[in-house]
């Protein structure tokens, strides 16, 4: 397990969902962005949080995930952080690269600089290793 898997992972979900796809046309981008990409678009961060013994002998880990979803006007932020959490609040979807036992919906905000509006929501989800 690295990041790029769990990039992969929320990308392949958000681009499964066509009323996110409706809105951002698969521009989902780990970190950072190239200059001059059309809104809207989604940039997603992942950091480990902690590794953990479940007693048995199977590991677990918690990767906190942020995605930024920035529009030319705050409804597009809000549209898809909606579906999104509409999206990752339900079943976790299983995966053949990624053992993801549970993904819970932390927080979410919204904000405006420079004429671009921002949403960002977070995610924690937990791994068996």
């Amino acid at each position: 397990m690295n990041t790029t898997d769990i990039f992969r992972y929320i990308k392949e979900r958000l681009e499964s969902d066509s009323a996110i796809q409706e809105i951002v046309e698969s521009k989902i981008y780990p970190i950072a962005i190239m200059r001059n990409v059309k809104l809207p678009y989604i940039i997603q961060n992942a950091k480990l949080n902690s590794i953990s013994d479940t007693k048995d002998g199977e590991y677990e880990r918690e990767i906190t995930s942020t995605i930024a979803v920035f529009g030319e006007n705050q409804d597009v932020p809000m549209k898809v952080i909606s579906e999104m959490e509409r999206l990752f609040s339900g079943d976790v979807e299983e995966v053949d690269y990624l053992d993801v036992s549970e993904i819970k919906v932390n927080t979410w905000d919204f904000d405006e600089d420079d004429g671009v509006f921002g949403g960002i929501i977070e995610l924690t989800i937990k791994i068996d290793v």
